[in-house]
């Protein structure tokens, strides 16, 4: 054990565990509740999104993975666009968003290929 991780007591309830103030707890209580809030907070990741998706439309891709999309626009929001590391993409919101895109637009049905969520 390091000596920076916190010592549980085997007696103690964990109701009663104080966490180390140092850790940021994610307040969102779901995924889809921080997809939410980050979408709404960031709505160039959907915007590059759909520019990526008809980029490749527009070269007669029919079929793309998000995964791929998601490391792109990584690198752009990175590099292009200059916001370094402190910049994060959630790669829980990927799926989130390939169901958006295509529910928002039509014409992108098929273009992703989805498993069933696992809170669904």
């Amino acid at each position: 054990m390091k000596s920076d991780e916190a010592v549980i007591d085997p007696g103690q309830s964990l109701l009663e565990f104080d966490p180390d103030p140092e850790i940021t707890w994610n307040a969102a209580a779901t995924i889809q509740e921080g997809f939410e809030r980050f979408h709404k907070e960031h709505p160039e990741v959907y915007d590059y999104l759909v520019y990526l998706c008809r980029e490749l439309q527009s070269r007669g891709f029919r079929h793309y993975g998000i995964g791929a999309l998601w490391e792109r626009m990584r690198w752009h929001f990175a590099i292009d666009q200059n916001r370094g590391e402190d910049f994060k993409l959630n790669n829980n919101y990927r799926s989130l968003y390939a169901r958006l895109i295509v529910s928002e637009h039509p014409d992108l049905d098929g273009f992703f290929e989805f498993r069933v969520l696992k809170a669904e």
